[in-house]
């Protein structure tokens, strides 16, 4: 399912595929635009800020709740995770721009057993400029 340069593939609630994790680090959608990047289990956008943790194939935003799951998830607590959709045809990725300065990561709360209100690209672009 994997190709050699993907560290993960994100799902989101419905089990649909949204994002792609590299093994450089990038976050990418599932057509191939640079949307984030993933320091130690920190997620920041390509504005710096910090807009989520990634630790044992769970993606949480800043309140703690989960956004996606990733191939073989182990972090807990987490809501009940669905089937995974059958994986569509993958964009060509696009050329990776500039890292920034990263902003200071929010603290850490708890981890909630519900979904996010957000979704995986949601979460990187917010609510307003996803698609």
């Amino acid at each position: 399912m994997l190709t050699t340069n993907e560290q993960d593939i994100i799902f989101d609630r419905y089990g649909a595929a949204t994002l792609r994790i590299l093994k450089s680090g990038r976050i990418i959608t599932w057509m191939g635009e640079h949307i984030g990047f993933l320091s130690k289990n920190l997620l920041y956008n390509y504005n710096g800020d910090h807009v989520g943790w990634y630790e044992g194939g769970i993606v949480r935003d800043n309140e703690g709740a989960t956004v996606g799951f990733g191939l073989k998830p182990t972090g807990v607590p987490r809501p009940y995770l669905p089937y995974k959709q059958y994986l569509p045809y993958r964009g060509y990725i696009q050329y990776a721009p500039y890292l920034p300065y990263k902003s200071y990561p929010n603290f850490r709360p708890y981890k909630q057993y519900g979904w996010s209100e957000l979704n995986p690209v949601e979460l990187f672009l917010g609510a307003d400029n996803a698609d």
